[in-house]
């Protein structure tokens, strides 16, 4: 902070930078805390798997453009379909998409492929209901004595 002020043309607005800083850190902590001891961390979880899954999705899809890029991966390179509406090159929203879900704007056949052969089963998986029985963990061990 001492860097930030003394390299500032303004050392007024820094300070109110800083001070601005602090005041959401302590608004999102206590927004945190509270609503951490209020959520269903079932859902919670269930919800965050699915973004890793879809994320994991997009590295995959990722890979099989770098392999294509590199001559390794030559089958079904031809667009499968037009994502430009949704991912306007060089707009904030298609940074986000592409940089979370791994979409391009125009999709290779196996980009899509492999996208929807890892998301597809994976969010079946991570969202289909758990049985609601005892684990076999809860069970006690019984261990035979030997005499």
């Amino acid at each position: 902070m001492l860097a930030a002020f003394s390299n500032s043309a303004e050392p007024l607005a820094a300070g109110i930078g800083a001070l601005a800083g602090v005041a959401v850190a302590i608004g999102l902590g206590w927004a945190i805390y509270w609503g951490g001891v209020k959520i269903n961390l079932a859902r919670f979880f269930k919800v965050t798997g699915v973004v890793l899954v879809l994320v994991a999705a997009g590295l995959l899809s990722f890979a099989a453009h770098e392999f294509a890029e590199a001559g390794v991966l030559s089958v079904a390179q031809q667009p499968a379909l037009d994502l430009t509406w949704l991912i306007a090159p060089g707009s904030v929203r298609a940074s986000l998409i592409t940089g979370m879900l791994g979409l391009q704007p125009v999709p290779t056949v196996a980009e899509a492929a492999v996208w929807l052969a890892y998301a597809v089963p994976m969010c079946l998986y991570v969202c289909w209901p758990q049985a609601r029985g005892k684990s076999p963990s809860a069970e006690p061990v019984l261990e035979s004595v030997a005499t």
